[in-house]
Order: structure tokens, then sequence, then C-alpha cells
């Protein structure tokens, strides 16, 4: 464990209340490295060995450099990604003045050994060095679930300053720290603002041996790998071979001096082999539970991933990978004159909770002189889920809204990525850390700063996260530092103030649904037993399957059904989030029925309500305050008066809901709850009640987890229920692949070689359908042309699916909420009207992140600025940008049998890879089976 953390959590005291603070004079340095990105961008291209190679250059780098500041006597306090902050602590301030020269000697010579460190792909790593000395503290917060630690103070802010002003290869030292330095000793440049001074050497003086200056031992890159490898453990003398009773003697030394400490050490060690003998199993025993104190101490500070390779004695190196994450960046600034500790405390707590009930992970946490920062990663090892953009960024909007009511915080800076990084243990074999290195973490941290007291994410981001359109508002384009090509940036404005309290709806697809007849014929089953009020054993379903294997498009199909039944419906789609609110899906059930009862907005005067509960039992409708959004009094005869509010509330809420059902407005209903495994416990138990009420149909998807570990007593007792019919969904057959290709498309037919590619690699999957053909698109391997006969990419070999199976049932429609079968069009993204200019159309794909275009194609083939104005049935062709210079140009008359999937030119289908998403999702499916198995 101790490797992982810095000594002063080590040395800490683990038995203190959060949150406290201990404050040091120290000299800190701040080193940033540059290159990382570029190897990782380099090393992501090689598949599995570049990972192996790209971690061995990492730690290869890193090591060196540790390695001297471990020889100095420095404590790494962090590992940033590709920076470092370490600290030398000293007892008094008088003392900052000899450290001082011993750390300038350990950044001189890491500068010496590492300014300049050839890779074996030709990318070159620098550094640059920030130095100061002052006073500094470190505030550690936390629970008992984990716990971090935050440096701050004069110094901290200072080194931050001095390595604003350091270019590769540099050590600079910040103003103040001149108070504690012996400029004699230095060789400095002035840098711009001729407060801030460049290290250049220290200046040789005439000192006597034992009065030298301290050495720092820094190797080079051979050497150092040379002695890692061949490094053995210090020899001690042999048994025998050191004779205590008669010491060597020196010209130096005096014999009667000298033998007295020699005796009494004699005696020491006669009686240490005595005592010994009776004692030596009771020492061993606390040391060892010393060591286990500690080891349960600093667990707290580890992330979980690493905990469990630790616990199953698994090489670190195994957790070293190019994976598919998200990236959350978050700003706050604070205000001054506020009780920093408690205020930081209690910003922790909410960011901790908030990310754990989304399955996110805390990374890390800085306070620089541009406020608290906290790094929060979504989809690390244990962790993942198939939509873990969505996860970062409901988390974000919730945080912000949540951390701006919090005194103290004045605004509050969000930025989203999502996208390959390499994430591993990084450093030294005596201290490293788990960190995120990569494009999308700088680029995360960049939208935090360029957009201040806002959510804002890639595009990446918003593409994958199938989140409404109508959560994002396209945002002005700003350079950012070191990125090139970043994209449409878009604000996640979340949930409005009324939407907040609304359950999302079901993705609605306009176009048919393929391979469930059964489970079709299952649910007309269920309704004619309902209507004829003939006994039926299973009148309830509930369609378990893993993610993205089609539970919402058969809901979909269900409520449709429904729909043109004639019976009403009440339908909502479930978050993560959403379990974190009790009585969240009662809420939105029991509303829905009384909207359509047309209860009165007075609850406590309505008679019909009133007779529903009872008039005994109406006294305790205050319960349901903040079920039905109303605000009734509670009784003065209930004030301090004892009972089960539990109980009593459930009878209430069974009662309205019985009334509802059997109302002249109502009579029959479907219920139907899309991703159910993230209902409340409250809602868990009122669907039990719901569970023996006439008139009343509930459907239910869930994950095939909540069957093996529910998540309450209540949902187990849902499932098992005799009136409820756990049906199993499994994946399409092959055959239904070329025509939910060509609906995904917009297109009548396919290749025949991408048909044969989907039926081998998605499993009948639809989501790794969708997750395949987005990413041939995105790499122009797969086109959409128009047929006109003429080009040669049309006399490519194709699959035409019948047309029934492909053509829109309705017509198109802005979409309100998120469409899986039309993320692969630009078509389904509402395009929100902007405030600033776009030159071309080129500029304007290429912000977008895709560009079409090339000097092969003839005007005949269709860019995604033509995908967006052209949809089937042609309502997303009246989508403009009032604001921009781009002159929609005439279409032709296209339609659906004009619209061909062909591959690019020169493209083998049998070389084109597996997506890197779909291979998170492989391994996210293969242990959530395997767990499942055991």
């Amino acid at each position: 464990m101790k490797p992982h953390v810095p000594g002063i959590v080590i040395f800490a005291d683990h038995n203190r209340q959060m949150p406290w603070s201990v404050t040091y004079h120290a000299v800190v340095m701040f080193a940033d490295i540059s290159g990382f990105t570029a190897l990782c961008e380099k090393y992501s291209h090689m598949g599995q060995s570049g990972v192996d190679q790209l971690t061995r250059t990492l730690n290869e780098y890193l090591s060196a450099l540790v390695e001297g500041i471990l020889r100095s006597d420095g404590d790494i306090l962090k590992f940033a990604g590709d920076a470092i902050l370490a600290i030398w602590r000293v007892g008094r301030k008088e003392e900052l003045q000899s450290e001082f020269v011993k750390v300038a000697k350990c950044c001189l010579d890491i500068q010496e050994k590492c300014g300049e460190w050839d890779t074996d792909i030709g990318v070159k790593l620098t550094v640059k060095i920030g130095l100061a000395a002052g006073e500094m503290s470190v505030t550690f917060l936390g629970n008992k679930e984990f716990r971090h630690y935050v440096e701050l103070g004069p110094a901290v802010t200072a080194v931050n300053a001095a390595e604003h002003f350091c270019q590769s290869g540099m050590v600079v030292i910040s103003p103040d720290t001149w108070e504690y330095c012996e400029q004699g000793l230095f060789e400095l440049e002035p840098m711009e603002d001729e407060k801030h001074m460049r290290l250049m050497s220290l200046i040789p003086t005439k000192r006597t041996r034992s009065q030298s200056l301290p050495t720092t031992v820094l190797v080079s890159r051979r050497s150092f790998e040379r002695r890692m490898s061949d490094e053995k453990p210090p020899e001690f003398p042999a048994k025998g071979s050191l004779d205590l009773a008669s010491p060597s003697k020196t010209k130096d030394s005096d014999s009667s001096d000298f033998d007295k400490p020699v005796s009494g050490l004699k005696t020491a060690v006669e009686n240490k082999f005595k005592i010994g003998s009776r004692f030596g199993k009771l020492r061993k025993i606390v040391t060892a539970v010393t060591e286990m104190k500690l080891d349960v101490a600093l667990r707290l500070y580890i992330l979980s991933p690493v905990l469990k390779k630790l616990d199953d004695n698994q090489p670190l190196e195994y957790l070293s990978e190019m994976r598919q994450v998200s990236i959350v960046f978050m700003n706050l600034v604070l205000s001054e004159g506020i009780d920093t500790a408690s205020t930081l405390q209690t910003i922790f707590e909410l960011v901790y909770s908030r990310t754990k009930a989304m399955n996110g992970s805390l990374n890390k946490l800085f306070l620089f002189d541009k406020g608290c920062t906290f790094l929060l990663i979504f989809g690390l090892p244990g962790f993942k889920s198939e939509n873990d953009c969505a996860h970062a960024l409901m988390s974000s909007g919730r945080m912000k809204s949540q951390l701006h009511k919090v005194q103290g915080v004045r605004n509050v800076s969000i930025g989203v990525t999502t996208g390959t990084t390499f994430c591993g243990v990084v450093g030294h074999p005596k201290r490293h850390e788990y960190s995120v290195i990569g494009r999308k973490v700088n680029m995360a941290a960049r939208l935090m700063m360029n957009y201040p007291d806002k959510v804002t994410c890639d595009t990446d981001t918003f593409q994958t996260c199938r989140l409404p359109a109508s959560y994002f508002v396209e945002m002005a384009t700003k350079q950012l530092k070191g990125l090139k090509n970043v994209g449409v940036i878009r604000e996640f404005a979340g949930f409005s103030g009324e939407q907040k309290t609304v359950a999302k709806q079901i993705t609605h697809s306009m176009y048919p649904i393929l391979g469930r007849q059964m489970e079709e014929f299952m649910f007309g089953d269920q309704v004619a037993a309902m209507r004829s009020e003939a006994p039926a054993h299973h009148r309830h379903l509930v369609f378990s399957g893993p993610a993205g294997i089609g539970k919402t498009r058969l809901l979909d199909q269900i409520l449709s059904m429904s729909q043109q039944a004639g019976f009403r419906v009440i339908s909502c789609q479930c978050d993560l989030e959403d379990s974190s609110y009790p009585y969240f899906i009662t809420s939105h059930i029991l509303q829905s029925l009384m909207r359509y009862t047309g209860f009165s907005e007075k609850l406590s005067k309505d008679a019909y309500l009133t007779d529903a509960v009872g008039v005994n039992n109406a006294q305790y409708l205050f319960l349901l305050n903040g079920i039905l959004d109303c605000q009734l009094e509670t009784p003065d005869s209930l004030i301090g008066a004892k009972f089960n509010e539990q109980s009593k509330r459930q009878q209430l809420l069974r009662a309205i809901a019985a009334k509802c059902l059997h109302s002249e407005a109502i009579r029959e209903c479907v219920i139907v709850i899309d991703d159910a495994h993230n209902v409340d416990t409250s809602s868990w138990q009122f669907l039990c009640e719901m569970v023996n009420l006439s008139h009343c149909l509930i459907i239910l998807s869930i994950r095939p987890t909540l069957l093996d570990v529910p998540t309450c007593r209540a949902a187990k007792d849902f499932m098992e229920d005799p009136q409820v019919k756990v049906v199993d969904l499994g994946s399409l057959e092959p055959k239904y692949m070329a025509p939910l290709a060509c609906q995904m498309l917009d297109v009548i037919s396919i290749p025949r070689d991408l048909d044969k590619l989907l039926r081998e690699r998605v499993h009948g999957v639809p989501l790794w359908c969708m997750e395949f053909l987005r990413d041939l698109v995105k790499n122009e391997q797969l086109l959409v042309v128009n047929d006109d006969g003429q080009s040669d990419l049309v006399s490519q070999s194709t699959v035409a699916p019948n047309q029934d199976l492909i053509k829109p049932l309705t017509p198109a429609r802005e979409l309100e909420l998120p469409s899986t079968q039309k993320l692969l069009h630009v078509a389904a993204v509402k395009v929100q009207p902007s405030n600033y200019m776009m030159d071309t159309e080129k500029d304007f794909l290429s912000a977008t992140g895709y560009l079409y275009a090339s000097p092969s194609r003839n005007e005949n083939h269709l860019t995604v600025s033509d995908l967006a104005q052209i949809s089937a049935g042609g309502a997303m062709t009246s989508m403009s940008r009032p604001n921009s210079s781009i002159k929609p140009k005439k279409l032709p008359a296209v339609t659906a049998k004009h619209r061909l999937a062909v591959f690019e030119k020169d493209v083998k289908p049998e070389d084109i890879p597996i997506p890197s998403a779909m291979k998170g999702r492989f391994k996210f499916k293969f242990r959530k089976n395997e767990s499942r198995e055991k």
C-alpha cells in the first residue's frame, strides 16, 4: 500500500475526525512533463504491444525523474497525469535555506539527465520545473469509504505561478523564495516579469569535504535500466566475521573510550538474543498488527480498481491499458475569508456521493490559485457501464446545481470528454499512482478553464451519450491551448427547472421492430387476459437482457400497441441517479394517474381523494407532500404523535392508486418502465402493492444483474411474485442484421461484405451493430451515396432487405428525445442557433468532426451536411443555422430508393478492426456473465 501514497499520508494520524489540517515549512517543486500526450497518440495505434511499450516508456522516464527526488529526500505528493508535485519538509523555518540548496541541485540534475529524453518512436520528452519555498498546509478530507488530501498555502500558490513562467528545460524560482536563499550560491537569469528567476547553475564554492553541498545522485536512462535489473540487496557481514569483543582500532581512536560502548553493545546484543527466544513471536505479532492497521487506513486513499489488483496479488501492469473512458475536470472558484477546510469537506462529500451514484471514480484533487479542481473518471475497471458519458454529464449537471448552493462557492466550471485514454499505474517502484494520460484528459481541462461556470463537452461525448439533443446548446468555438480540430463544443444545459422532477420518456423509433414477434405475442396474450377479466397467472411482464440487446425498442413497440388498443399509458425511463431519489417513480406513476382522473390540485379539500383514502386517513395526507408535490400542513393532533410513517404512507399510496384505476377515466392502464434496475427502493415497495390491483398491467425491462443481486428486498419480492413473469430477451437472429443496418443508416441496401461482417462480429446485439457502423462512418470507410447509376462505387454487390422492414412507419420529427437508430445521422441532431459564423461548409464539417469530401468523389455523394437536411419524410429539411454564412445548397430530389451504403475505394472489409468501444463492451459483458455464473 505504501508506494501508492506519499509520506505525509503514511505518517498521518488516521484516527482524527475529518477534516483536519497540518502545516509545514517546505520547499515545493512542480515538474510539468511535455510529450506524454503525443506518446499516447502514437502508441495507441499499435494495439496491445503499443500499450506495453507505452507503459514501459512512461515508467522508465518517470522512474528516472522520481529516483532523483527520492534520493534527495523528497516526498512526492501527487502524480497529476503528466506532472509531479513534490515537497521537502523541514522542522524549522531557518532550515529552508540549506534545504533549498539541496533541492536546487536536484532540479538541475533532473534537467541534465531528463531534460531531453529520446524515445524509440521519435517523441522527445521534456520537463519544466517550478520551485518555491515557504509555508504550506495539507488538509485531509473524506469519509468512511474514501479519503483524499489537498495541498494549499503560499508556497503551493507560488510554485504553480513559477511553473507558468517555465519553458521546457527550465528551472524557475518564485520571487518570495529569495527570503530563504543564499543568493550568492546561484547563477540566475530574470524572467520577463523581472521577478521570477531562472536557475542556471550553482556557483562552486571552496569548502571542505564535510561542508560541501549535498549531492543528488541521478542516473542516466541506460544505467538506471541496468541498475533496476541487476540491483541486489545490500550484503551484510557473514556470521562470525564481526568481532564485537575486539574491534579494530585506528590511529585517531582512543582505546579506552572506544571499548566502553562496544562492551555495552555486546551486553545488549547478548540480552537481546536471550529475550528474543521468549518474545520473538510476540514481537512479530505486534509488528504485523501495526502494519495491518496502517494498511487498513491507507486503503481509504487508493482507488478501488487498484485495490482489487492488490488484493488479488496481481501485477499492477495489468491495470495499464488504452481504455474508453469519460473524463470530468471540475473547477470551483471559492470566496475569500471562508473556513477552507470545512468548505472543502462539504464539497468533497457532495462530489464523492454524486460521482459514486453514477459509477464514477474520484481520482485527483488540487487546490491552486485558480480554485479547487477535481478529476473524475467514468468507465474504470469494475465500474464500466454502457453509457459512461451520459453518467458523466448527468452527474456533472447535478453537481453543478448543488455546488452553487454551498456557501463559499462562487462558480463551478466543468469540462467533459470521452475517448480512448491511457489508464494505469505510473511512477517508480517505490512511489507510484493510478493516473490517466492523453489528449482527452488535456481537452477536458481546457474546456473547464475556457468556458467558465458551464458544463461543456466535446463532440464525441455528445454523439455517444444518447441524451436528448434539447439538453445541449452549441457554443462558440475557442482556441484551446495545444489542441487542434476540437470539433463543436456544446454546453450541457441538462434539465430545465420543470424537467428536474419529471421522469424521462422512453425513446421512440420511427422504424418497424425486428425479430421480436414472440415478445409481442406475449404482451397481446396478457392484454386479452386482462380485458376478459380472466385470472391470469402471469399478468405482469419483466424483460431481462444485457445492455444494448433491444429492451428499449421492445418497450417502445409495446407502448405503440397499448395506445392503438386504447389503454391509458404511463411510461418512463429510469436513470442511474433516479435510484437515489426516494419515491421518484412512485411520484411519476401516481401523479400521472391523478391527472387522468382530474383530481383537484387542492388535495386537502378534494372529496374524491378523501373518499379514496377514507375519512380517518385523510389527516395523514401530509405524508405525501414530497410525492404529490404539494404542501399540506401536519394536523395539530399528529404533531409529536408516534406511528409507522412508512406503513401509513404505503397504505395511502395503494388506496389512491386503486381509486384511480377503478375510475371511469382510466378503466385500463399499462405502466411501462425501462431500465427498472434503477428504480429506488421505496418505489419497488409501491410496485409490489400495484401487482395485485386489477385493471393494471406492468411491463418492465431490467438488467440480469437485478435477478442475481436484487437492489432491495422489495425488488426480489416483485420478481418472485406468482403474477409476474420474467422473460429473458435474447439477441436478434443474423437475418435481421441487414435490415437493422439499413434502418440505422436510412438506406435501402448495404454491401454484401458488410452484411457478412455484421453477422460475424456484432452477435445480434443492436447496440454493437450501431457502434460498428458508427466507427465505419467516422473513419470514412463507409459512405452513404445517391444511386445515379454512374458511380463505380454503386457497382458493389449489395443486400437489399424487404422494404416493409426498413420503411418508416410515421413521418420523421425533430426529436426531443434520443433515438439510437438515428445516432448515425447528423439529421437526428438538432443544431441550435449559434452566435458565431462559419466561413465555409468545409469548415463546418471539419469542426463537427466529419469531413467526407475527397477528390475522388463526385457531386452525387452525400456529405454530412446533406444528411443533416435529409431524413425520411423530410421533417429535418427545415433545420437551419440563421447566423451562419453557410448557404444550404439545393439538394437533388432524393428518395429512399436512391440512398445506398457503400464501402470507400480500397477498403478491404476483412481488414477492418473491431472498434475500441466494442472491445470495451465485450470485456464488460464477459465480466458480467462471469459474475453471474459464479
